[in-house]
Order: C-alpha cells, then sequence, then structure tokens
C-alpha cells in the first residue's frame, strides 16, 4: 500500500509541475501572447500605459488584450509579495530600453500589434 501511494504522490508531483509549465504557454496563446525569452529577467520602464496587480499572469494577459493600445507588457512578483506587478507598454519589446533588473521577470508581446 506504501508503495501505491508514494508512487500516485509522484506522478501527482509530475502532473504538477508539467501542468504549471504548459499553464503559462496555454494562457499567453490563447489571448495572442508572445513570451519575449530574449529580454527575461528585466523590468521596463518607458513608455508605460499602465501598471496593475494582479494575482496571475492570466490578469495581465487579458487586461492587456483588452487595451487597444498596449503592444507589449511586463510583469514580476518580488518574494514578500502575493500577486504579480503587470505593466502595460504602447512599443513593441525591441523599442523598449529603460530598464531595471529584476530576477524572475518576463516581458510578452501582443501578436499582430505594434507600437508608435
Amino acid at each position: 500500500m506504501a508503495e501505491n501511494q508514494r508512487g500516485l504522490f509522484s506522478l501527482l508531483v509530475l502532473f504538477c509541475v508539467c501542468k504549471s509549465t504548459f499553464a503559462v504557454q496555454n494562457v499567453t496563446e490563447a489571448v495572442g501572447m508572445k513570451r519575449e525569452q530574449s529580454r527575461g529577467d528585466i523590468i521596463f520602464q518607458d513608455h508605460l500605459l499602465w501598471s496593475i496587480r494582479t494575482p496571475s499572469l492570466l490578469g495581465c494577459s487579458k487586461e492587456c488584450a483588452k487595451d487597444e493600445e498596449c503592444v507589449s507588457f511586463t510583469y514580476w512578483k518580488n518574494a514578500s509579495e502575493q500577486w504579480l506587478t503587470c505593466r502595460a507598454h504602447n512599443v513593441d519589446a525591441v523599442q523598449l530600453s529603460f530598464s531595471e533588473e529584476a530576477s524572475g521577470a518576463g516581458l510578452f508581446s501582443v501578436a499582430g500589434r505594434t507600437g508608435e
């Protein structure tokens, strides 16, 4: 019985890890977002439209998708905080320059939108 429980627990852990990895990809693809892998771990501060606090990456994606001016967004979460900070930008990822380093930060672009 104990071996069965350990096996089930291992499968559950594996499922949770895989689900978490694919959840970010599925969420962003569902709302037409593309993660800019080469510009990770950076918080961009220029061309700012708005900044919100949200419990999930889906919240950032939905808010940006609703705003026609939002061309890209950055997000990050401080270790001491429960919610993500999300900043929308009105230019595409390559035009963002004023930044600061932040471990775990990410940058997404909206498919089909171009900036100023």
